[in-house]
This record gives C-alpha cells, structure tokens and sequence, in this order.
C-alpha cells in the first residue's frame, strides 16, 4: 500500500516539494520499499522510527523536519487524486490562504478498489466548509506551516483516536483564513470490513473505553470553556461528535465493564461542558434539541 500511496504523490504535477515518509517503527518491508522509491526520486526522505509513537507522534515529528511553506498530511494507504497539490496550492496562493480543503473519494478494497466520489461539501465559505459532518480531517486539507508554527499547532501524543479531529479542532480556534475548493483532491481507503453489512464488522474498528475516552477528551479541551464566535458552527460540531462517540463507539462495546467506564466518560463530561459552556448545550431552539436527542 506504502508503494501505491508514493506513487499517487510522486506522480503529481507539482515538482517543488519534499517528501517526508515516517516510517513508524514497522516490523515489515516497508522501509525496503521507501529505500527503492528513494532510488528514483530524490525528493523522498526516510524517517525511521524504531519504536511506534502512534499515529500523532508520527505527524508530529514530519512536522518538525518539514521545510516547505505548506503542509500536506496523507496516509500511507491511501491516495493523493491527480492534480490535488496543484489545485491546492494555487488555491492557497490566490487567496492568501492558511488552510485549503477540499472534497474527497473512498475507494473500497472489497469492491475490487472500486473509487467512488464520497462528498460534496455545500458551506458558502471555508470555514462552514470546515465545520461539516465529514470534514473533520486532515487529509483533504493542505495548511501554511507559518501558520501551525505561529499557533503552537501540534498533535496531541496521549491520544490514540480522534486525535486529528483536535488538531482540525484546534486549528479553527486559531481564526484561520480558509478558502476551498470544489475538486476531489484524496482517495481515502476505506479499511476492509467496514464497507461490510455486518454491524460488528463494522464497529470493530473503535468498540473501545480508549476511543471513546479520547473522544470525550477531544470535547472537553475544545468545548470546556465558553466559545463566542461562530456559535452554532461549534453546536453542530459537538451535535455530531458526540453523537458519534456513542453510536459508532459506546453502542459496539460488548464487554459489560468497559461499556459501563465509557458510559460515565461520557456522562461525566457531558455534566462538566453543561457547567461550563452553557452555550453549546442551548436547546432552546427546537433544531438544537432534535439533533442532540
């Protein structure tokens, strides 16, 4: 996949970059792979990790060794679609941008890779683009390093899930200039099962404590203070992600006992941003009720 994922991007019509693959502590051929594609484009450099730092640790250290004036962050199975960096950047520069996103197709392994368009962002404006369901990660985004240097921008390296969505998070508390563009510019790889009918293949992947506590983490640290601007962005941003802890997350924990802690996780939390973020629990108008229930 690592190969697939560095041809996508080599391959792009944009020359002036740096490529910085991290090998996180792997225990296969990946880095036999990377070695051989160094072989052939210069602009590849090697990061190996012997030890794995989780997927926030990895991203936090490309960070440090990056060089360029924008950021891209893409995951080794997945792809960058034909043309992303070129119509990214020249978004970014004709407006000035510190954040560009776009929208983004899956592909499905169980259907024989078959690449489908999977959204289509409606927000007038890059940051109501920014704030839809969806939308929340990192990979159909490119961002301004100046601009996650001068905001103190890194991951958070307690967090094993969601950790993306606090940076994504974070990043708008920093008032970004955000602008858009309509164009497919990833290919996320749906990982294999999830595309499957069976609901325990398809809870899987987060039917954990630890998902959803780092979930409640991500809601404290954004919503555990009061937010002024951009009000019923963030009440439909905490709509959603919690909604999502507990239907795709608490809902397919089976152990009882793991259940019961993510439980009071999330009701202990749901007490605190109560206390001292009324305004993100405002229902008094009839959508805010709805969504939340």
């Amino acid at each position: 996949k690592i190969g697939e994922c560095l041809t996508s991007v080599i391959n792009q019509d944009f020359e002036e970059m740096e490529l910085i693959v991290v090998d996180n502590g792997s225990q296969d051929h990946t880095s036999e792979v990377i070695r051989e594609y160094q072989k052939r484009d210069h602009r590849i450099i090697l990061e190996r990790l012997e030890k794995n730092i989780a997927p926030s640790g990895a991203r936090n250290h490309a960070l440090k060794k990056a060089r360029g004036i924008y950021v891209h962050f893409c995951d080794g199975d997945d792809l960058a679609a034909e043309h992303a960096y070129q119509t990214l950047y020249e978004t970014t520069v004709k407006n000035e941008a510190d954040v560009v996103t776009g929208n983004y197709m899956r592909r499905y392994p169980n259907q024989n890779n078959t690449i489908r368009p999977y959204t289509h962002y409606i927000g007038r404006t890059g940051l109501e683009r920014c704030f839809e369901a969806n939308n929340l990660a990192l990979w159909n985004k490119i961002y301004k390093k100046k601009f996650l240097d001068e905001n103190g921008l890194v991951f958070d390296s307690s967090m094993r899930y969601q950790e993306d969505i606090l940076f994504h998070c974070q990043m708008l508390q920093c008032s970004p200039n955000i602008d858009y563009t309509d164009e497919n510019v990833y290919i996320y790889t749906e990982p294999v099962g999830v595309e499957d009918t069976d609901p325990e293949v398809v809870g899987a992947r987060y039917a954990c404590s630890r998902c959803v506590k780092d979930g409640m983490k991500l809601l404290q640290k954004i919503f555990g203070q009061p937010l002024t601007e951009n009000l019923m962005l963030w009440q439909r941003m905490f709509c959603h992600m919690f909604a999502w802890n507990f239907e795709c997350s608490w809902k397919k924990i089976v152990d009882a006992k793991e259940s019961e802690e993510a439980f009071y996780e999330m009701q202990k939390t749901l007490i605190s941003i109560a206390q001292n973020n009324k305004n993100v629990l405002d229902w008094s108008e009839n959508w805010m009720a709805n969504e939340f229930i």
